[in-house]
């Protein structure tokens, strides 16, 4: 689930929508560190078409949701209005500082309200709901392997936000490890146990055989605690960075997307050649620094069909297929 959605308005603090659960039929915001979890009832999603809609969309549609920032923002304005009374008023009298560091920690164990989503005469509603323990473990993917073991392992309270990136509405991507390396952090939840271990896999290979042409940020260690792997820390491509996506839309000149559609097809190569799969091939996981230099993430992840056909995902001539998609997008700009 994309995590970008923050919401800046002059009748509700800052959130954002951190995580949408297709099977629970839930949405989770976060507002001053705290996870507010809506779950949407039988109810509502009767008399709701638009929001029955968002639990049942298909692959391609869901990432092309994904990637358009005003749909996002417009759709969930609406679908979690009766919430925002409720952000307004625990917002009230918060301290805008924590008087130190802001780390992980801070985030990860952040406290969890929960609410169910309603209609009554015509109306949305939310009403306080019991917590649930499967809500209490949202973060976190259980795996016991030797494959963890050959990483380094930091606590959620060792590792500190980046200044840059310490909004109390979102999951932050920028961190800092404790010898103040800039690191990137991506979240780990339940049911990722597959993706930790492909990803843990693809980055051993690197590790020990890619050669430095192969633009892949890469892995420096694992968030965790006694029950679960939190999260994963990548080496930081720069806090400008934006997807491939982004930078198409903004315009970029003929010349630089030239670069970009070589340094793509040079890292697919070097990939290929050690025998390693991109595997989730598409545009939001290319990354274009501040030096205007593409960068392949997303390595073990699941690919899209629209970029991957479904037959040949998880292979290399998948990765053929959608890197030449990939840069057709990239030199002809066309819509996704």
């Amino acid at each position: 689930m994309n995590e970008s959605l923050v919401q800046n308005t002059t009748s509700a603090p800052q959130w954002s929508v951190i995580d949408v659960s297709y099977s629970a039929h839930s949405i989770v915001v976060m507002c001053n560190h705290v996870r507010y979890v809506v779950h949407v009832t039988d109810a509502a999603f009767a008399a709701l078409p638009a929001l029955r809609a968002l639990f049942n969309i298909s692959p391609d549609v869901l990432e092309q949701f994904e990637e358009d920032a005003r749909a996002r923002s417009d759709f969930y304005s609406w679908a979690l209005e009766p919430l925002l009374p409720i952000l307004r008023k625990d917002d009230e009298g918060i301290p805008r500082s924590y008087g130190r560091s802001i780390t992980l920690g801070d985030v990860l164990y952040s406290p969890i309200v929960e609410y169910s989503l309603c209609v009554e005469s015509g109306k949305t509603v939310v009403h306080p709901k019991e917590q649930g323990p499967e809500t209490h473990f949202m973060f976190g993917a259980s795996l016991t392997t030797a494959l963890c073991d050959a990483w380094p392992h930091y606590l959620p309270l060792n590792i500190r936000l980046d200044a840059r990136d310490d909004t109390l509405s979102c999951i932050p991507h920028h961190v800092l490890l404790p010898d103040g390396t800039r690191a990137f952090f991506q979240l780990l939840r339940r049911g990722d146990a597959m993706l930790l271990h492909n990803t843990l896999l693809a980055h051993h290979r690197i590790r020990a055989a890619a050669p430095l042409c192969v633009q892949v940020p890469r892995l420096l260690g694992l968030v965790h605690d006694a029950r679960a792997v939190l999260g994963m820390l990548f080496a930081d491509v720069g806090y400008g960075a934006v997807s491939l996506t982004r930078a198409v839309g903004a315009g970029a000149p003929a010349r630089v997307r030239r670069r970009w559609s070589a340094q793509m097809m040079r890292t697919v190569h070097g990939l290929h050649q050690n025998r390693l799969v991109w595997g989730d091939a598409r545009p939001g996981n290319v990354v274009i620094d501040e030096s205007q230099n593409a960068w392949l993430a997303g390595l073990g992840g699941v690919s899209s069909p629209t970029w991957v056909p479904p037959e040949q995902a998880g292979t290399m001539d998948g990765d053929l297929v959608a890197l030449k998609r990939i840069v057709d997008f990239t030199e002809g700009g066309f819509a996704i």
